[in-house]
């Protein structure tokens, strides 16, 4: 975010739960995000190809 704080967000992937630290930099491939309403209720899921944790020194 612009003001230098994060957002958590849950992202679903096939397969695997990667193995990553939490606070980890992580590169995100074929991220979508789909928006759903339900009863009165909306929001936005996302899912992606894969996940990977990012080296700091990359």
């Amino acid at each position: 975010m612009a003001d230098g704080t994060a957002e958590v967000i849950t992202v679903r992937i096939a397969g695997e739960a990667p193995t990553v630290q939490p606070g980890t930099p992580v590169r995100l491939t074929g991220l979508v995000g789909r928006s759903w309403q339900m009863q009165g209720r909306h929001g936005i899921s996302y899912s992606a190809a894969s996940i990977t944790g990012v080296s700091s020194k990359s």
